[in-house]
């Protein structure tokens, strides 16, 4: 009677550590994402500051620094020496290394690099 008790006992412990193991799902799961630096560059426009975020090789986003006003733009063309990007509407920025012109609705401004 004895032994059969202690195997008993035996079994509920083994069980017990057993569910100690146990792999639960969680509610709110851990997300590991390593997300990629973007490349950016900040130019000065007339006392504005526009920061221009590199998404992907074909597409911007340009913010404009005291309003956070967002465009995404996309490439229209590449030259050796530039890039020049339109969302399409009135609105265009031809970059050149640390210089850039931005041009709203017709009006042309010149923009110089920032660090």
């Amino acid at each position: 009677m004895l032994l059969i008790g202690a195997l008993l006992f035996g079994f509920s412990l083994n069980g017990i550590s057993a569910s100690k193991h146990k792999i639960t799902k969680r509610k709110y799961p851990i997300i590991k994402i390593r997300r990629k630096a973007i490349n950016s560059q900040k130019f000065k426009c007339n006392k504005k500051e526009y920061t221009v975020n590199y998404i992907t090789n074909d597409k911007i986003q340009l913010v404009e620094e005291s309003t956070n006003a967002k465009l995404i733009m996309d490439q229209v063309v590449v030259d050796a020496s530039r890039s020049r990007y339109s969302d399409g509407k009135n609105t265009e920025i031809h970059i050149k290394r640390n210089e850039a012109i931005l041009t709203r609705n017709g009006n042309s401004i010149s923009c110089e690099g920032l660090k």
